[in-house]
C-alpha cells in the first residue's frame, strides 16, 4: 500500500512537485497549477488540527463512501467532489503555494505514521496510520496526475 510516510512515496512526490512549473496546464478540473497546490495544502492542515471542516448533512450521508474511497487504492474519479473549505478559486502565486505545500508534506511525513493510528479524520471517523498515508499520498497523486506531473 502506498504512503506518504514510505521515504520512496514521499520522495517521488516531492519530485513531481519539483518539476511543476507556472505553465503546467490541467488536464481536468477548474483550478490552475498554482490553485492546486494551495488546495493540496488543506486536508494536510486539516489532518493536523490546523483546521476544523464544518459538518455537512449531505457528506454525512455518504461518509462511508467517501471513506471507502480514500483508504483504498483505487484511483479517484476525474473531477471528484472536494469539501468546500478545499476549494481554491482566488489567484495565487505558484511558487509561494509550491513551498508551502512541500513544507506541509514534510510537516506531515516527519511527524510520522504513529502520530496518525486511530486519529479522527474530519469526514469519515477514525482511520489507521495506513490509510492516512494512503489517502494523503493518493490525493497528492491524483493532482499532481491532473497537471501531467
Amino acid at each position: 500500500m502506498k504512503s506518504i510516510f514510505n521515504k520512496e512515496e514521499y520522495n517521488s512526490i516531492m519530485a513531481r512537485i519539483d518539476k511543476l512549473t507556472p505553465q503546467n496546464q490541467r488536464l481536468w478540473g477548474k483550478m490552475d497549477v498554482a490553485q492546486m497546490l494551495a488546495h493540496c495544502v488543506e486536508p494536510i492542515r486539516a489532518a493536523l488540527g490546523e483546521i476544523t471542516l464544518k459538518k455537512n448533512l449531505i457528506v454525512m450521508l455518504f461518509k462511508g463512501a467517501i471513506k471507502k474511497a480514500i483508504t483504498t487504492e483505487k484511483q479517484f474519479t476525474k473531477n471528484s467532489p472536494t469539501a468546500r473549505e478545499y476549494i481554491v478559486t482566488d489567484s495565487r502565486n505558484f511558487e509561494k503555494e509550491k513551498e508551502k505545500l512541500k513544507s506541509y508534506i514534510t510537516k506531515f511525513h516527519n511527524v510520522g505514521a504513529a502520530a496518525f493510528d486511530n486519529k479522527e479524520h474530519p469526514i469519515v471517523g477514525k482511520l489507521t496510520s495506513d490509510e492516512w498515508g494512503l489517502s494523503v499520498y493518493k490525493h497528492l497523486d491524483y493532482h499532481l496526475g491532473q497537471f501531467g506531473a
